[in-house]
């Protein structure tokens, strides 16, 4: 469902407090609709979006692997559906009111066969008001077919994409910052059901630090709200630090935390 940053960070082994991820900043009604679609997407009641008793696990996952979220307070845990009893109870274990869970359980759970691969936790980060109108600097512009060998150099810079310009496969649009001919950051814009578009942003590492992502990322945003019906929307795992600090310079309010594995 979500393209997830990912980061070369070591995690830390131990997780803070959440504090109540739903400020005041996001209005009700962008909350009511996330809301809704995030009921939708675990297939529960929205209003236990809201405040579930926690933890709040499904009987049956309407999503393959294990999805878990919290918008402060408690979670809602969808664990995989062929998870016995026991394996139900220690995911449970891992997702207590007012916490995150810590990499080590996390782990604990991939290493004993119970989960995959596990990423998170992550911010759901959204866009609460329209961005205000800037000056796209003539270096960003849209990706097209003759970009497919700066895209490969791109790709060989940073690792492999989720994006590809000869099968877009949902992605309405990509983004890209050029230096001298030379693809230096992206931003791809997918989009997932009728609410939310969501953002991929990457820099090649050695045009880091530069200012391009957050250009690159501040152009597709301005295209999302004067262009297009959706709500901007980016997953970034707590140990992206500079992922997180650049949302949060764009203007992006944290909606809750997410969890989840295969």
């Amino acid at each position: 469902m979500l393209i997830l940053w990912k980061y070369s960070v070591v995690p830390p082994s131990k997780v803070a407090l959440l504090p109540d991820a739903n400020s005041a900043r996001l209005p009700a009604p962008l909350l009511s609709l996330v809301d809704h679609y995030w009921g939708q997407f675990f297939g529960c009641d929205c209003q236990l979006i809201r405040r579930p008793p926690s933890p709040y696990l499904l009987t049956r996952a309407a999503q393959p692997g294990l999805w878990a979220l919290t918008c402060g307070g408690g979670w809602v845990v969808a664990p995989p559906n062929d998870a016995c009893d026991n394996g139900r109870s220690q995911i449970a274990d891992c997702f207590q009111p007012d916490q995150l869970p810590t990499q080590e359980q996390l782990q604990q759970l991939h290493q004993t066969g119970m989960i995959a691969s596990p990423y998170g936790p992550a911010v759901i980060f959204l866009h609460r008001a329209p961005a205000a109108r800037v000056l796209i600097d003539p270096a960003i512009r849209l990706l097209c077919d003759n970009d497919h060998a700066a895209v490969a150099a791109f790709a060989a810079a940073t690792g492999s994409l989720p994006w590809s310009l000869a099968e877009p496969d949902g992605w309405l649009q990509i983004f890209g910052y050029f230096c001298a001919e030379e693809l230096v950051a992206t931003c791809g814009v997918r989009l997932w059901g009728d609410l939310l578009a969501e953002i991929y942003v990457d820099t090649a590492p050695a045009h880091r630090r530069c200012g391009y992502g957050k250009a690159v990322t501040a152009a597709a945003l301005q295209w999302i709200q004067t262009a297009t019906p959706y709500y901007a929307e980016s997953v970034v795992e707590l140990t992206n630090q500079p992922s997180l600090r650049l949302m949060q310079s764009l203007g992006f309010t944290p909606y809750g935390y997410l969890v989840t594995a295969g």
